[in-house]
C-alpha cells in the first residue's frame, strides 16, 4: 500500500512533476489508444489453434475425433 500511495503524494505534491507525470500519463494512454487490434486483423480461436506448433514444427492442435486415434498412435509406438 505505501508503495504505492507515497510516491503519488509526492508525485502531486511537487508541481514540476506533477506536469510531468501528467504528460507521460497521457502520452502513454494515447499510445496504447492507438496499438488497438484493428477490425481487419481478427483471427478467429481456429485460426489461432491452427498456427500453434510443436518446437519440432509439428502440428499441436487436432480435432477432436482425431485426437483419440493420435493419442493411441503414440501410445503402441512407445510400447513397442
Amino acid at each position: 500500500m505505501y508503495a504505492f500511495a507515497i510516491p503519488i503524494i509526492v508525485i502531486y505534491s511537487c508541481d514540476a512533476w506533477k506536469r510531468i507525470f501528467l504528460r507521460v500519463l497521457r502520452r502513454s494512454y494515447a499510445y496504447l489508444r492507438c496499438k488497438g487490434t484493428k477490425v481487419g486483423n481478427l483471427m478467429s480461436d481456429q485460426e489461432k489453434y491452427e498456427k500453434l506448433k510443436t518446437s519440432s514444427g509439428e502440428k499441436m492442435v487436432f480435432v477432436i475425433e482425431q485426437e483419440g486415434g493420435i493419442y493411441f498412435q503414440n501410445l503402441n509406438k512407445l510400447w513397442n
